[in-house]
């Protein structure tokens, strides 16, 4: 029986190492998975997980429709926020009923955030 994937997401944190004898410029925030998860145990990973229904959640535009007086909408606005105007083939293509009220490209960065927060 074939897999199916899991929609997820995940963030990659940097910010400039100003250690005085750093080897790198750049430090990342990774996380060590538990001996005992199920999926990659022990191993280094990037802040992130699945998907979930609140992601796509109408609150998420509530929240930031004050910050939208100069877009038509607030989903305009998050889409100036974290989007490029590219003309692409959609990115994910699971099929999603009209209750899931933000695109996938917003929903998926606010669930590498959530995730992220969630972890660390």
């Amino acid at each position: 029986m074939a897999r199916r994937w899991r929609e997820a997401a995940s963030l990659i944190v940097t910010a400039r190492n100003s250690a005085p004898k750093a080897t790198s410029a750049f430090s990342t925030l990774m996380l060590r998975r538990l001996d005992s998860s199920s999926f990659v145990p022990s191993m280094y990973t990037f802040p992130g997980g699945m998907i979930d229904k609140a992601d796509f959640s109408e609150d998420w535009l509530n929240m930031f429709s004050p910050f939208s007086h100069r877009h038509s909408t607030a989903t305009e606005f998050l889409r100036s926020l974290c989007c490029p105007p590219l003309k692409a083939p959609p990115m994910f293509v699971t099929k999603r009923t009209d209750d899931w009220k933000l695109p996938a490209e917003i929903a998926f960065k606010i669930c590498a955030v959530r995730e992220t927060f969630e972890e660390t």
